[in-house]
């Protein structure tokens, strides 16, 4: 979809080239992914999940340690217990094991979610300075940098720097 969009748009602007030529076409770009990653709030946003994440994994080792040690301590004493007995033991086992794997999959659908509020919010700051930037100095249009949309471009049409120094500069 995202190929379709470019080539229309890029069609478009050849067909009509005569007409921006009067205007002066002013096109640029912005690596979304990298101004995440590199602006301050990005750096603290990641630098929080990280955060959260080690305390999440220090609370699951510890308990994946217990259920460890359950199951050894099972092994050894299976041969001494009823059937009965041995039989409540690995239900037992089966069910802490069980809210184990839960609890590892609410950890991990609560990072994600945090992911995703940090991304979203930094990225719709982000366009809103490239959308300034784009103003200040005329840009007929700004692409966003992906694998698929921007193949070749000549050197000075990349904008992500200077969104990266403007969003900065703007969220102290």
């Amino acid at each position: 979809m995202k190929k379709v969009l470019v080539f229309v748009i890029i069609s478009v602007l050849a067909l009509s080239g005569a007409a921006f030529a009067a205007e002066g076409l002013k096109i640029g770009y912005v690596d979304m992914r990298r101004a995440l990653n590199e602006c301050k709030k990005g750096k603290e946003a990641k630098a929080e999940l990280e955060k959260i994440i080690k305390a999440k994994q220090k609370v699951l080792d510890k308990k994946r340690k217990k259920l460890d040690e359950m199951q050894a301590d099972l092994q050894k004493k299976a041969s001494l217990l009823s059937d009965k007995a041995k039989q409540e033991k690995r239900k037992e086992f089966q069910n802490k094991a069980m809210a184990y794997q839960k609890e590892v999959a609410d950890a991990q659908k609560e990072i994600n979610g945090k992911e995703s509020e940090y991304t979203k919010r930094i990225i719709n700051d982000l366009r809103g300075v490239v959308n300034d930037i784009a103003k200040k100095e005329d840009y007929t249009l700004v692409f966003e940098k992906t694998e698929i949309s921007v193949i070749y471009a000549k050197k000075g049409l990349d904008l992500t720097a200077k969104v990266i120094e403007q969003y900065n500069s703007g969220s102290k």
